[in-house]
């Protein structure tokens, strides 16, 4: 496979996984009574967690970001 299909995967991969936590997190807080679940949430927590990953990355304080990969 070439390096930008590699690099694509790799993306949908982060998306993925930064989707997924924060489904979690706002599915715990309905449970707990705290919030009520919404789309938005999970959409603003995923986009947080992207910004946060791509940042530490070109930052240098992280040399992967969050997921690592």
């Amino acid at each position: 496979m070439s390096e930008s299909v590699v690099e694509s995967l790799k993306e949908g991969l982060r998306l993925a996984l930064f989707a997924g936590i924060s489904y979690l997190v706002t599915y715990l807080l309905q449970q707990l009574n705290v919030m009520d679940q919404n789309e938005t949430y999970v959409v603003a927590g995923t986009f947080v967690l992207r910004l946060a990953d791509k940042w530490l990355h070109l930052s240098g304080k992280a040399e992967k970001g969050i997921s690592r990969f």
